[in-house]
């Protein structure tokens, strides 16, 4: 992995916020009489496709790229990875515990019943002051998937200036309530909280697809 900025000295971590937080999000597309779609998703996911994407979350999330990576794989699939470090008041430059940002292509080529369908996977874990919930409508602008399936966990726990444990810096009851309302209209929204504290899933599918489309994706998301 390439290191963008020089290594510093350890850093005073006094104050620090220490809540880790991670967004994971399955993106899905999938189109009739695919071949040419196929291929054009594949040339649009190439690696430093990719990477172009992630410097444009990490600037949105106002985070540091420290160092990154790219791979494309042969026949299909391409992968892209950045450690991060907080950009705001206060941060220091280095690379935080678990503070990366990656995505990966899965392409399956289906069979005589199956569409081809492509998965792209994005993973943005944080501590510090970045909140990951910042990217996730500009993921959903950028990538337009046909459905996904969104996941957001906080783990650990912090201390406010009077020293009281806290385990979430913002507020959240649902994870819907972190996508634009233009979203609602686009895709069907199942939001539920997880079987842990402090952890949420949402499934989205659009309302508007046809009927081998929406078959095949509602049984690769178990939904209805």
């Amino acid at each position: 992995m390439k290191r963008l900025l020089p290594e510093t000295p350890a850093h005073l971590l006094e104050g620090f916020n220490n809540l880790t937080k991670s967004l994971r999000t399955n993106l899905y597309f999938i189109h009739p009489g695919s071949d040419d779609f196929s291929r054009s998703l594949q040339l649009r996911y190439q690696a430093a496709s990719l990477e172009v994407m992630l410097k444009e979350i990490a600037v949105r999330i106002e985070a540091v790229v420290l160092a990154s990576s790219r791979q494309d794989y042969e026949p299909w699939g391409a992968s892209a990875l950045m450690l991060l470090s907080d950009a705001g008041p206060g941060a220091v430059h280095m690379h935080l515990n678990k503070s990366h940002l990656c995505a990966h292509t899965y392409p399956d080529f289906g069979t005589a019943e199956d569409l081809p369908c492509l998965r792209v996977d994005l993973d943005l874990t944080s501590c510090g002051t970045i909140s990951p919930l910042r990217s996730l409508n500009f993921i959903l602008d950028f990538l337009q998937p046909t459905a996904a399936v969104i996941d957001y966990s906080v783990r650990g726990f912090t201390r406010d200036a009077t020293g009281q444990v806290l385990f979430q810096d913002h507020p959240l009851t649902r994870l819907c309530d972190a996508v634009d309302s233009q979203w609602h209209e686009v895709f069907e929204i199942s939001d539920e909280i997880g079987p842990f504290d402090q952890t949420w899933q949402m499934k989205m599918l659009r309302r508007e697809l046809p009927p081998q489309v929406s078959r095949q994706i509602r049984g690769i998301m178990q939904l209805r």
